[in-house]
């Protein structure tokens, strides 16, 4: 045996584990595996959570008996259907909405007549046009019927309501700015023949075309006078 073989070794002190590491080692082991269980069991349970409620939404979303699930059918086409049931009673079908509330889909019916429409007249429709809709089934979806006059800030939509309501104030909203303005304020002055209307807003006189025009509507003046609407309401369902 040489000398050699009897000195110690000198190890650095960073290379040294104590007991005490052992043991923080072995504990720090045991932490991260827990946490990896923890960490794989929430995220089971989380995945079991949003799986439900996308199983919940799918529900929500396509049972017949609810009323949410999207209908194939529009206002427009509707409108088209039941038009001629409103005209043969010597009324006017002003507008339609189709649309799904907070409440379910409903369809909203807007009818009027130069002399004005009264309840009975809105009850009437009501039963006549749901007894249609009912037979031919054309709705896809369960729906509220509702039926009213269009009040006092009445829709104009078709070239007929601008002649119609020639001389009365109304508000609209353009589709192209003019002027640098889509808002526009003002009385009918006539109708053109190659569709535009003639509106006197703020001292000028404006022409714009129908087919430029988003929406309008009457724009009531109430420290005039005050009108009440009339409208019913049904509860509709697929047979």
């Amino acid at each position: 045996m040489s000398r050699c073989d009897n000195v110690p070794k000198i190890i650095p002190n960073d290379q040294i584990i104590t007991n005490a590491d052992s043991v923080l080692i072995f504990f720090s082991c045991i932490l991260q595996a827990l946490m990896v269980k923890i960490k794989t069991e929430w995220l089971r349970k989380v995945g079991r959570i949003a799986h439900f409620f996308v199983i919940l939404i799918f529900f929500y979303a396509w049972h017949p008996l609810l009323g949410f699930k999207m209908s194939k059918i529009s206002g427009m086409d509707i409108a088209r259907f039941i038009e001629p049931i409103v005209e043969d009673q010597g009324l006017e079908l002003v507008d339609v909405e189709f649309r799904r509330e907070q409440k379910g889909w409903v369809l909203r019916l807007f009818i009027d007549r130069p002399e004005g429409v009264v309840l009975n007249d809105c009850a009437d429709i009501s039963g006549r046009v749901g007894a249609v809709l009912d037979v031919k089934d054309i709705i896809d979806v369960p729906y509220f019927l509702e039926v009213s006059s269009p009040g006092v800030d009445r829709p104009l939509r078709k070239e007929k309501d601008f002649q119609r309501f020639t001389g009365e104030r109304i508000s609209l909203k353009t589709l192209e700015s003019i002027n640098g303005q889509k808002n526009f304020k003002g009385q009918i002055i006539g109708l053109q023949e190659d569709k535009l209307l003639l509106l006197s807003a703020e001292g000028q006189e404006l022409k714009i075309s129908l087919d430029n025009i988003a929406r309008a509507h009457v724009d009531h003046q109430w420290e005039d006078t005050a009108a009440i609407g009339h409208g019913v309401r049904s509860r509709r369902s697929r047979r």
